[in-house]
């Protein structure tokens, strides 16, 4: 129960974190005037949130959500939403979009068109992030100790330790 409460914390923090970064980012791209001021801006660490980021790539923050969310038993739907808008399409230019999804690596380099032409882009590419986060902040996680999640864990070594609840359905629903 303990180390499932630690995963959701952990994941919530690191969604929000993910978020503000990559809006921050849409932002400077807005409004960099060139490629070496955005380049600056994407090197930066005074983009975090939460202090305990300080100091940490867009990169390192992602394998760390994603090794938290292998612990996550998440429903085929809703992993399949979340799949397909991280890997939609973004702003133009193969750099710009790495830059925006995942953060800077050595030898990226973004050139001024890349800058200058996303703009009308720029709504799009929010509304993806937006999305993204409505899905991670939407989820109903709860530790995985049902009698059949606990079998899974000792027979086949499944060591999920977060589920996703269902949903409630409305009253409406229910009462029928």
């Amino acid at each position: 129960m303990a180390s499932a409460q630690s995963d959701i914390e952990s994941f919530r923090r690191l969604s929000e974190e993910l978020l503000g970064r990559r809006v921050r980012l849409m932002l400077t791209l807005l409004e960099s005037s060139n490629a070496i001021d955005f380049e600056r801006a994407v090197r930066s660490d005074a983009y975090a949130s939460f202090k305990e980021f300080d100091g940490q790539n867009l990169r390192t923050l992602i394998v760390q959500q994603q090794r938290i969310s292998a612990r996550f038993d998440i429903s085929d739907q809703t992993a399949d939403r979340y799949i397909k808008l991280l890997t939609s399409e973004g702003p133009p230019g193969k750099n710009l979009d790495f830059i925006l999804r995942e953060g800077n690596r050595p030898g990226t380099m973004v050139s001024e068109a890349d800058v200058k032409e996303p703009r009308i882009n720029i709504a799009l590419g929010m509304n993806r992030y937006l999305s993204i986060a409505e899905i991670e902040g939407g989820l109903q996680l709860g530790p995985a100790c049902s009698f059949w999640r606990i079998a899974r864990r000792a027979f086949f070594e499944d060591y999920k330790t977060v589920v996703e609840i269902p949903r409630q359905l409305s009253g409406k629903s229910q009462a029928n």
